[in-house]
């Protein structure tokens, strides 16, 4: 059963990490990227944010690789796919490469303690503005790919018998 925190707790316990580790973002401007206000244990307010991130991070590595990746069996990807150069699926490719570095460093630091967990946080915060201007970019390209997808599928004419 999921542990209920209220938005004062969880600013609360962000705020006196932030006196310690001195570089970490705003709590309202890392709360509304990441809606760290979610996490449940505000005790462990470093490793909860850094899940926080690698959620959001995860989310995003897998519907790029949906497109670079397409499977033949699966038209959700070689609908997104089919909207992409060559040349732009390698540019995604780049990107996806980034998210799982940062998704792999952050497992690394969970096996640390909460210095290692707030470094995370620093870091992918730097890192995080250019990824998402990129993602936007191609989610939005994959959105309006989506918009001309036919609503009634095309009738197979081959020979059935």
């Amino acid at each position: 059963m999921a542990r209920i925190t209220t938005y004062d707790e969880i600013k609360t316990a962000y705020e006196l990490a932030s006196k310690k580790y001195k570089k970490l973002p705003k709590f309202d401007e890392i709360n509304n990227e990441f809606e760290i206000v979610r996490a449940e244990f505000p005790e462990f307010m470093m490793k909860e944010t850094r899940r926080m991130i690698l959620r959001i991070f995860n989310a995003c590595a897998n519907d790029l690789q949906a497109i670079f990746n397409a499977h033949p069996q699966d038209p959700h990807s070689m609908i997104e796919s089919s909207a992409f150069s060559k040349e732009e699926k390698q540019k995604i490719y780049k990107q996806y490469m980034i998210f799982w570095y940062w998704i792999h460093q952050g497992l690394v630091d969970s096996m640390g303690g909460e210095k290692e967990s707030a470094e995370f946080v620093i870091n992918t915060w730097k890192a995080w503005p250019p990824l998402k201007k990129e993602y936007k970019k191609v989610m939005q390209k994959v959105t309006k790919a989506w918009k001309k997808v036919p609503t009634k599928p095309k009738e197979d004419k081959a020979y059935l018998g």
